[in-house]
């Protein structure tokens, strides 16, 4: 969000259990566990085998098939509705006139682990047409396997790495000691991802032009095993 948009147009929900409070801490809960979406209007969900956003399948090494159900409401008109898995759209449900409610429901094939979620549009015709939504993902399992994308990782280093220089020269600071902790929070994801870089992409990071660079990742290979 900036000034290039209205106060709240992007907002983010958070699914809470309905036998707990609604409170703070109950909400971010929800937050941290990954039962979110985000949405400029619609309304959006996916269940998969029965299970929620923020929810872990497990399934065979070899993977398997899930059935996934998604469901987009909203007050302007929608006009497509999509299952990604991995970063591919697998199954998909259009709207030629335009619709409040789409609802698709699939057989999706898993080969791999990796994470699935459900994401919506709005119709072209209609002056709401840039109207969108996107679910947390529920995640896939296969084995023991967990999921990695290389170019992900390092698409995140560069925000992690981005996000501290932010924090040192040009954040308005609180106090000092928010400042030296939210630092301390970029530099353990900026060391986590850079060893799953090494351990997990074979991707030797150096010092020099191109790609990122590591001191001691030995240090992190080894940890990465512990």
């Amino acid at each position: 969000m900036g000034a290039y948009c209205p106060l709240g147009w992007i907002r983010t929900y958070a699914l809470i259990d309905i036998d707990r409070p609604f409170d703070y801490g109950n909400w971010a809960d929800a937050v941290r566990g990954g039962r979110t979406f985000s949405t400029t209007g619609p309304l959006i969900d996916i269940m998969c085998e029965g299970r929620r956003v923020g929810d872990t399948i497990a399934l065979p090494g070899s993977g398997g098939t899930v059935e996934v159900e998604a469901r987009a409401q909203s007050f302007w008109p929608l006009g497509r509705v999509e299952v990604v898995c991995n970063g591919s759209v697998v199954t998909s449900k259009n709207s030629e006139q335009g619709a409040k409610l789409l609802h698709v429901k699939a057989k999706v094939r898993v080969s791999r682990s990796g994470w699935i979620a459900a994401r919506c549009c709005g119709w072209d015709n209609h002056p709401g047409g840039y109207i969108a939504a996107h679910t947390s993902p529920v995640y896939l399992k296969c084995g023991d396997a967990r999921a990695f994308n290389g170019p992900a990782a390092q698409h995140m280093l560069a925000l992690v790495e981005g996000g501290t220089e932010y924090l040192k020269t040009l954040s308005t600071v609180f106090d000092e000691k928010s400042r030296k902790r939210m630092v301390k929070l970029f530099k353990e994801a900026q060391k986590e991802l850079k060893g799953r870089l090494v351990v997990e992409a074979k991707c030797s990071l150096h010092h020099g032009h191109g790609g990122y660079h590591i001191h001691g990742h030995e240090e992190i290979v080894d940890h990465q095993h512990e």
